[in-house]
């Protein structure tokens, strides 16, 4: 596990050092949105469906999840890590997770002037993405609208908190859409919830190396089922069974203690991700910052 684990790990880490373009036009994600949201060039269309749906299967956001989503504004990344709801274009360039939009009639003539370039100054290559972007809003229904809703619930402590935050304001005028966000979170994986709320909130404070690091920790005693089987149960009702009826074990929030847990994000000796050229400064370290669209 840990050399396909450490390719992945050592491209994302490549990524934030040279210069990449990628262009998001169809579905995003899991680990290509780990490998493709470093690329210093992101172009979305209103084709581009982003999403991070790890928890509820018993899993966690990982491929960087835990050093981007962190760093999203406010609390968004903790409502896309544990919900997995998905952003569309316009949102993602709102949020900063695109820095360009493209309607996809244009990608090709996009594609036609960046092979055209004969180096590849990030000037020029800014130069070129901004003559094809487009100004875009989120629709009116957004979530990126509801921000302070989104705040509120998602900043508390644990994911009890969340949950009962929830509770509260989803009979509200307004905010009908809150079920849907219930509905999600008490159908996935109690254990997927808490370690993948843990990752996210530990991820605000290392650097991407740590990020990937404790990543791989998560990982690793996922795949041993350290804690729970959990993993291996949303593999099966997902990808090989496809019955959509997990049977999480442990069943409720209350089981999966914070001492379990802490297990999960312990060193493990031996079988710990040696990283190589450990201590370089990541290029978007402290990147993801709160675009001028949400301070309107």
């Amino acid at each position: 596990m840990e050399k396909h684990f450490l390719q992945g790990v050592i491209y994302v880490h490549f990524i934030h050092t040279t210069i990449h373009i990628v262009l998001w036009s169809g579905l995003v994600m899991g680990l290509g949105v780990g490998l493709s949201v470093a690329c210093m060039f992101r172009v979305a269309t209103e084709k581009a469906v982003f999403a991070m749906p790890e928890a509820a299967l018993g899993f966690h956001t990982d491929a960087s999840g835990s050093y981007f989503l962190p760093r999203l504004p406010g609390y968004l990344g903790e409502y896309l890590a544990l919900t997995g709801a998905r952003l569309n274009g316009a949102e993602l360039k709102a949020c900063g997770l695109a820095t360009h939009f493209v309607n996809s009639k244009n990608l090709w003539k996009l594609e036609a002037l960046l092979l055209a370039l004969d180096n590849g100054r990030p000037d020029l290559i800014q130069s070129t993405l901004d003559n094809l972007s487009v100004t875009v809003k989120p629709h009116q229904n957004s979530i990126l609208n509801r921000m302070d809703v989104i705040n509120k619930c998602f900043s508390k402590k644990s994911v009890e908190d969340i949950i009962a935050a929830i509770v509260a304001e989803k009979d509200k005028a307004g905010s009908q859409w809150l079920e849907r966000v219930y509905k999600s979170l008490i159908r996935s994986s109690p254990t997927g919830l808490k370690q993948t709320l843990r990752s996210i909130r530990d991820g605000r404070s290392k650097t991407l190396f740590e990020c990937t690091k404790q990543e791989f920790r998560i990982t690793w005693h996922a795949v041993e089922s350290t804690i729970s089987t959990d993993f291996l149960e949303g593999i099966r009702a997902t990808v090989i069974d496809k019955d959509k009826a997990p049977k999480w074990k442990p069943a409720s929030l209350a089981e999966v203690t914070e001492d379990k847990i802490d297990l999960v994000f312990q060193p493990i000796g031996m079988e710990e991700l040696q990283l190589p050229q450990e201590g370089i400064f990541p290029r978007w370290a402290g990147q993801y910052q709160v675009p001028i669209y949400h301070r309107l």
